[in-house]
Order: structure tokens, then C-alpha cells, then sequence
């Protein structure tokens, strides 16, 4: 009965600031004191008699047999779900043990396929360099020759050409009086 005596002093105090006067909110609880007498009983019954009944369902539901059952398959679902995730890393460890095997094969035959080629790449080279070597002496040897016959030719030129191959083949050295040579063939005769 505390309980309800708290209730209708809240509703009081609520209602005294909705109306803001004593003597119309002593009417109002005249009035609600009436209807909430005669219903309140009836309601805490049947209020009271619903929620027995929602606990008697639910401890009808929950006896020790039910319970024990319960705990039962829990275990099993734990025991069925921890063999899942055992067997799901073992074949997930066994999978990547698999993808890693099949990785290092394949490294290992890249790695030799890639040293091969590294190796036949530097001979290759060699072989190139060494080509390149003999043409470049051939060349050299070749420039050499070029060389010799060039300045062989220019000597013969350059002793073809001088004035002292011209007297050795007859001819003759005409000078003025200044002592320049003539270069015309028409020369004046001094007289």
C-alpha cells in the first residue's frame, strides 16, 4: 500500500502543476481517489495472476532434465565447433605447407633458370667482346696501312712536286734581276 501512496502523491504533485490551484486539485483527487478505489484491486489481481502464469510457463520450460539437456547440447555444439576450427587450421596449415612447397620449387628452378642465363648473358658478352676485340686490332692494323701508303703517296708527291725533281728532269730556273722567279712562259728577253 506504500507503493500506492507514492503513485498518487506523484499523480498529485503532476496535477497541481497542470492546474496550478489546491482547491481544484483537491476536487480532482476526490474524484480519481473514486474510480482508482474501486479498479486497482481488480488490475494488481490480474496484473499479478498474468505474471504467475508467464513464470509458471517458464518454469515448467526450465527443469533440471530441460537444463541438463541444454548444457548438454551446448557442450556438443562447443565440442563439434572446436573440432571444426581444429580441422580448419590443420588443412589451412596443410594448404599453405602446399602453396610454400610448390613456391620453393618454383623459386628454386627460376633461381637456376635465372643463374643459367645470367651465365650464358657473360658469355655471350665474352664472346662479343673478343669479336670486337680482333675487329678492333684488324681495324687498327688496316688504319696502319692506310697510314703508311698515305704518307708513302704524299712523299712521292711531295717529290714529284719539289723544284729540284723539276731541274732533275731538264728544265730550268728562271730569275729576274730581283732574283723572283718567272712563272709565265712568256718571258721577256733581257737584252
Amino acid at each position: 500500500m506504500k507503493t500506492l501512496g507514492g503513485v498518487v502523491s506523484i499523480v498529485l504533485s503532476l496535477i497541481s502543476l497542470d492546474c496550478g490551484g489546491s482547491s481544484s486539485v483537491n476536487n480532482l483527487w476526490l474524484k480519481f481517489d473514486d474510480a482508482a478505489a474501486g479498479s486497482l484491486p481488480r488490475g494488481l489481481r490480474a496484473n499479478t495472476h498474468a505474471h504467475f502464469r508467464r513464470f509458471a510457463a517458464s518454469s515448467a520450460r526450465l527443469t533440471l532434465r530441460v537444463l541438463r539437456g541444454q548444457v548438454t547440447h551446448a557442450r556438443s555444439g562447443l565440442t563439434i565447433c572446436g573440432e571444426r576450427l581444429t580441422n580448419s587450421a590443420r588443412s589451412l596449415l596443410h594448404r599453405r605447407r602446399e602453396r610454400f612447397a610448390g613456391l620453393e620449387q618454383r623459386l628454386k628452378a627460376s633461381r637456376l633458370a635465372n643463374a643459367q642465363s645470367q651465365r650464358a648473358a657473360i658469355a655471350r658478352d665474352r664472346e662479343r667482346a673478343h669479336r670486337l676485340g680482333e675487329r678492333a686490332h684488324r681495324a687498327l692494323g688496316t688504319l696502319l696501312q692506310r697510314l703508311d701508303a698515305r704518307i708513302a703517296h704524299s712523299g712521292k708527291l711531295l717529290t714529284a712536286l719539289s723544284y729540284r725533281s723539276v731541274l732533275d728532269r731538264g728544265f730550268a730556273l728562271v730569275r729576274d734581276q730581283v732574283g723572283h722567279p718567272y712563272r709565265r712562259r712568256n718571258l721577256q728577253r733581257a737584252s
